[in-house]
């Protein structure tokens, strides 16, 4: 049985999607399915997620986003998290932004920090955004309304 919280190793694709296949989608507002790792780690599985939301750590570096561009190409938003340690760890969140913003322009960037709970409020509001956006029947890219379709609603 599925349990909250459960932990997926030995290839994450088949896992996950027979984990998402037993969830209870219909009840639920958000999923989150976390690719744990560093910026290595495979970003190209497409899980049919509605979002797709990058995290870096100050503790990263600035440097990533210029070394790992598809993990931010393919971001419907990305979390510069951990700020509260940028001073300490030389992190200057300009560069990461502007290195973000030479593979996606589209992309809100919300920095986030321990020390200020503020900083939750715009990553907050853009999430429920989605979740609202979710809720209602739209169009699709391929032009089919979400609400007309039994595999889409």
């Amino acid at each position: 049985p599925f349990e909250l919280g459960q932990k997926v190793s030995g290839g994450l694709l088949p896992h996950a999607r027979q984990l998402l296949e037993r969830l209870p989608l219909d009840e639920l507002d958000l999923v989150i399915v976390e690719n744990v790792g560093n910026c290595v780690c495979p970003t190209n599985f497409d899980l049919g997620e509605d979002a797709r939301l990058s995290v870096l750590s100050a503790a990263e570096g600035d440097d990533k986003p210029a070394k790992y561009a598809h993990l931010f190409q393919t971001a419907d938003a990305v979390v510069i998290s951990k700020m509260d340690l940028a001073e300490a760890t030389r992190f200057n969140p300009d560069r990461a932004e502007k290195d973000i913003r030479v593979v996606t322009t589209h992309a809100p960037i919300f920095r986030t920090s321990v020390t200020g709970a503020s900083s939750f409020e715009g990553l907050e509001m853009w999430l429920r955004g989605r979740i609202d956006a979710a809720r209602r029947p739209h169009d699709d890219q391929r032009g089919v309304r979400r609400d007309s379709d039994p595999l889409l609603a």
